[in-house]
């Protein structure tokens, strides 16, 4: 998803800005797909610099980390950063940290690729071990039965060998 600066006439601006699945490209983590988001942005201009908050809503798609099933999720959001050029945050930022989210132009028609951004702020919002649902069972260490969906007749026995001295203390 690509923001053109330079087709605003006057600022503060308002934008909402609708992005489909095939808008994102999912390499690997927690998120496998993104189905529907839709970002509404407020842009402030101040010298060479755009400040930009909203709110961010999207549909994705996760695994469960206990049954490994797939589902999906609304997730909503704030969202904030700024946009300015490469050399102007180098001049301006040359000796210290900021931690602001700072987004570039890449081109002369200041042109701003928001993929990044959005897919952080996702990504934020997401359990670092997700869930189907608060209850989920998981699968069976034994046979792989989603234990969600049935009960499986293994026999799982935790024995904890260190404890074997004492049990012949027992006998």
């Amino acid at each position: 998803m690509e923001l053109f600066f330079n087709e605003f006439t006057s600022f503060p601006a308002s934008i909402l800005l609708k992005m489909g699945e095939e808008n994102f490209n999912l390499d690997s983590g927690p998120i496998l797909d993104i189905n529907a988001a839709q970002l509404d942005l407020s842009i402030v201009e101040s010298g060479e610099e755009f400040f930009c908050q909203g709110k961010l809503e999207g549909n994705i798609k996760l695994e469960c980390s206990r049954c490994l099933i797939e589902y999906t999720r609304d997730i909503k959001c704030d969202i904030d950063f700024i946009v300015c050029s490469k050399d102007f945050y180098d001049k301006q930022h040359e000796n210290r940290v900021d931690s602001e989210d700072y987004l570039f132009f890449s081109d002369k028609n200041l042109k701003v690729d928001l993929k990044p951004i959005i897919l952080q702020s996702f990504l934020l919002e997401v359990s670092m071990m997700p869930l189907c649902k608060d209850d989920c069972r998981g699968l069976c260490a034994k046979c792989g039965t989603n234990l969600n969906n049935s009960d499986c007749d293994c026999i799982i026995e935790n024995i904890d060998h260190r404890w074997d001295s004492l049990k012949k203390l027992r006998e």
